[in-house]
């Protein structure tokens, strides 16, 4: 598992242990077109004020980027290990995208050519030395695009915490559509969901939030992605 690291001043730090969200586990009964066991990443920045049901814990997941010549080179050394794992061969193995955790963690997408729904997630960790470890491989699969309007909880709880810089206000924070993450565990969703919140073309935001059922008013934010479009697809991210 990636560690996560709290970034926040020590004497905030109780205040965050008990927002932390059970971590989803991987069904026995996963095919090759698996199911996932990931570790949800946070929002990177939080104003204090919000209160703590809405707040989960800070870290340094990067945006979505396209896979670099080096992030290629990471896919290749652990594709054996890959295969292994995950009891197959691959003709295909090539990265598309991936995000990075402070250069030391990756999360990479990997192109494996399968049709099948999903995609295959690699999870690296690189030490101070370089070497490299495969830490998890798990195949994720998302539902199908949602209505916004079809949300069980209201988005007006999140729309500070959908703001990366604190205090910024805007005047549009329209929900548009979503996607839940199809593997989870028994009474916890995981949600990505698209939200205007301007009128430029790229005033977009994809909110990645977890949600119990038992609190269903009560919606976690746990990462964001930003400067997206109307048009852009709705993928997985830590």
């Amino acid at each position: 598992m990636i560690p996560l690291k709290l970034l926040l001043p020590a004497t905030y730090l109780s205040y965050l242990l008990h927002c932390l969200p059970p971590r989803p586990v991987q069904p026995s009964s996963a095919a090759f077109c698996g199911a996932a066991d990931f570790n949800p990443a946070p929002l990177t920045h939080i104003p204090p004020v919000f209160p703590s049901h809405l707040v989960k814990m800070v870290g340094e997941w990067s945006q979505i980027m396209p896979a670099t010549k080096e992030v290629q080179i990471m896919t290749g050394q652990v594709k054996k290990e890959v295969e292994e794992k995950m009891n197959k061969k691959y003709k295909i193995f090539t990265a598309k995208s991936y995000q990075q955790q402070e250069g030391k963690e990756f999360c990479i997408k990997v192109e494996t050519g399968e049709n099948c729904p999903g995609s295959l997630y690699l999870y690296v960790s690189r030490d101070l030395s370089a070497k490299l470890k495969l830490t998890d491989a798990v195949w994720i699969e998302l539902s199908e695009l949602c209505d916004a309007s079809t949300l069980p909880f209201p988005l007006d709880q999140l729309q500070y915490l959908g703001l990366k810089t604190p205090g910024k206000k805007c005047d549009i924070f329209r929900g548009i559509n979503y996607k839940t993450l199809l593997t989870r565990m028994l009474g916890y969703t995981n949600y990505f969901i698209k939200v205007q919140v301007g009128e430029g073309e790229e005033d977009y935001h994809i909110l990645r939030v977890g949600c119990a059922v038992t609190q269903v008013r009560r919606p976690t934010l746990t990462n964001l992605l930003e400067n997206k479009t109307l048009i852009d697809d709705i993928e997985y991210f830590e």
